[in-house]
């Protein structure tokens, strides 16, 4: 298995089908209903196309999907499945999308079915308004004394330089108003911030005027976002919006100060190139000193499966194949999709069979003996859902973030060692049942 290098947005999976054979929508199970079952020939492949509908809205009636210029009918979470295909390059187009629906994504596509491998294909259908693809809070709260209680704060939200949100003032009659920005030349020059791939911190400035000593209140955070670490590169934003949320005013009477409580939250709307995000993570460290001979290019190596053999400490159904990786790949980002390993659908059924399943993880590297594994618990690392585990959601991939790895040769008292540390982070990344983009 290959990995390209830096960093791979999970965007839509795309494959498909050739010159058809019978195919149908399917039940939940994806079991084929075209008859009886016909031996598998090992020259052909299997494709699983599946449709998810986020936002608002929904298409009551359906889609129709066209396969190298065949229609079929397909329902949001009823995958269609075809056995039996010839190996190659096709075509695939969603059709008969509501008005208010869009694919997010290439559409048409062009996708390749495998000779005797089970390909699977997932398009994301946005329907309603425009999705919310980022949020952020603001919180403004003091107590001081010998002032009156304001009537209006004035809020300037400041993204580096551009600010589209500069002089708006907001008043206690303004609690759950929306203020939106879509144009000028401010939104403009912030929009090219959000989108420039780049980890830009967001400065939130709020004040309260009129009041000598109150001064400017200050809150730092990163830009919060379901598509990357960094920011919305690949994303189409159509708007930005702030809404006022809390806004408590309370007198202490007889000129002897207030105290305020404000909270504003910003949104961002439009279309991700995919809505898939990070469900779960976890993140480990191994560290140590290891002696060597002379200076070497340590490497690391990490399995990530169902679970972990106890008297080897080798992972049962690595997806990662023992993924190798050295000091040149720190910040790099190594992503395993539903098609790109045989142990994937495995770990698919531990982790969406509603069961706190212990999936195995083994992290070592070549100098040393020392090995940092375990079996950790699903319920550990869900981020997003109610369930033990991530039952509900469609899993698209996990991912290994190689965070830090630094090392140092040291030669002391004649003997010759080698200092060590890597920092990593496992991500499971998908689509959660119940999606909040909205």
């Amino acid at each position: 298995m290959s990995y390209p290098r830096g960093l791979r947005y999970l965007s839509l999976a795309l494959i498909l089908v050739p010159a058809l054979f019978a195919f149908t929508a399917c039940d939940s199970d994806s079991e084929s209903t075209t008859g009886p079952e016909t031996p598998s020939d090992p020259t052909k492949g299997d494709l699983e196309v599946s449709i998810v509908e986020v936002g608002e809205g929904t298409d009551a009636d359906g889609y129709t999907l066209q396969i190298d210029g065949t229609p079929a009918a397909i329902q949001a979470g009823m995958p269609l499945r075809v056995d039996q295909l010839a190996p190659g390059a096709h075509t695939l187009q969603l059709e008969g999308l509501g008005p208010d629906c869009r694919v997010l994504g290439a559409n048409p596509r062009e996708v390749t079915v495998t000779a005797g491998g089970e390909t699977r294909a997932l398009f994301e259908v946005a329907c309603g308004g425009d999705l919310v693809i980022g949020r952020a809070g603001i919180g403004l709260s003091g107590a001081y004394d010998q002032y009156d209680p304001p009537t209006t704060v004035e809020i300037s939200v400041v993204f580096g330089s551009p600010n589209p949100f500069d002089g708006i003032v907001l008043t206690p009659a303004d609690l759950g108003v929306v203020t939106t920005i879509d144009s000028g030349a401010s939104y403009d020059a912030l929009l090219a911030l959000l989108t420039n791939g780049e980890p830009d911190v967001i400065e939130t400035w709020c004040r309260v005027p009129g009041i000598a000593g109150v001064g400017t209140h200050r809150s730092d955070f990163d830009l919060p976002s379901f598509l990357s670490d960094s920011d919305f590169a690949g994303a189409s934003i159509q708007s930005i919006s702030i809404r006022l949320d809390r806004y408590d005013v309370v007198s202490f009477g007889d000129d002897l100060g207030f105290s305020y409580d404000i909270e504003l939250s910003l949104r961002f709307h439009g279309d991700p190139p995919s809505t898939a995000r990070v469900l779960g993570s976890f993140g480990g460290q191994l560290e140590g000193t290891a002696p060597i001979d002379a200076p070497t290019d340590s490497t690391a190596a990490f399995s990530f499966g169902v679970g972990l053999d106890p008297e080897t400490e080798l992972v049962v159904g690595d997806v990662f194949d023992g993924v190798a990786f050295d000091p040149s790949d720190q910040s790099r980002r190594f992503l395993v999709g539903v098609n790109d390993d045989a142990d994937f659908d495995a770990l698919l059924a531990a982790l969406t069979n509603g069961v706190d399943d212990c999936l195995g993880f083994r992290l070592s590297i070549d100098v040393a003996e020392v090995v940092h594994s375990g079996c950790i618990a699903e319920s550990e690392i869900v981020h997003v859902g109610d369930g033990p585990d991530f039952a509900g959601a469609t899993i698209t991939g996990v991912r290994l973030v190689v965070e830090e790895y630094a090392f140092g040769y040291v030669t002391k008292a004649g003997e010759k060692s080698e200092d060590y540390f890597i920092d990593y982070r496992l991500e499971v990344v998908g689509i959660p049942a119940a999606d909040p983009l909205r």
